[in-house]
């Protein structure tokens, strides 16, 4: 096994770890390391089928905790931007793309922290304030589309309006499905499906598995305090690595 090959199932498993006890993460952390080691789209088809992985995986188990509203706002509009998103990666350099995100990610890390003491939690069932998760869901699928990162923006409102860790990790990774599978879809349609990108797929798998494992069994440990200090860490920590990846 490569060096590079090692380093790969290293950030594979601990971005699955993250993605099982969070709900979303693996994009953020694999993502850029993805990148900056195959440097081209494919990296975005790999991201995009491993996280698949994990979303099929998870799901079923945590299906009955998502937030049912929320969730079909999300769904519709993230497919709406899925195209978007695909339209960015063909038409922008790796370096602005890069640029773009680390940008929106650090947004949303700020609106987590900055959030306002007399916000109050959501009632699912109330409708979710309007139209604002169509908009978040847009940007989730233009994310999604471009660079195989799709639980930032969801993952930030969600935190900022006090959602359960349990919601947000089903809702997130529900989302998932739908998002992922378009997005390969559209990938597939518009590059093909390379033999390079399922081998290295195929061999970041088994570090995927284990990874998704040791989160689910580390996720009855973490608070709601905790847990919602995690997301902000996540958020922080992937648009730092999104700028550094340009420099």
């Amino acid at each position: 096994m490569s060096e590079e090959l090692i380093i790969l199932n290293l950030v594979v498993f601990g971005a699955a770890v993250l993605q099982s006890a969070a709900g979303f993460g693996f994009g953020v952390v694999a993502g850029p390391v993805l990148l900056l080691q195959m440097n081209s789209a494919d990296a975005v088809t790999v991201s995009i089928l491993l996280n698949l992985v994990v979303a099929g995986v998870l799901t079923p188990t945590l299906w009955p905790y998502r937030a049912k509203v929320l969730l079909n706002k999300l769904v519709i509009s993230s497919l709406l931007g899925l195209p978007l998103g695909v339209w960015i990666l063909i038409s922008i350099d790796f370096v602005t793309l890069k640029l773009l995100a680390g940008i929106a990610v650090l947004l949303a890390a700020i609106s987590v922290l900055w959030r306002r003491p007399e916000t109050q939690a959501i009632d699912d069932e109330a409708g979710d304030r309007g139209a604002i998760p169509f908009l978040i869901g847009g940007l989730a699928g233009v994310m999604g589309g471009s660079l195989a990162m799709p639980g930032p923006a969801p993952a930030a409102w969600m935190a900022k309006h006090d959602y359960g860790k349990q919601s947000v990790r089903s809702t997130i990774l529900a989302l998932f499905l739908f998002v992922y599978a378009g997005a390969l879809i559209l990938h597939i349609g518009i590059n093909g499906f390379l033999a390079s990108v399922l081998w290295q797929s195929a061999a970041l798998l088994p570090a995927t598995l284990v990874g998704i494992y040791v989160g689910g069994r580390l996720v009855g440990h973490l608070s709601e305090s905790f847990f919602k200090g995690l997301i902000l860490i996540v958020l922080a920590g992937s648009a730092g690595s999104l700028f550094w990846s340009i420099l």
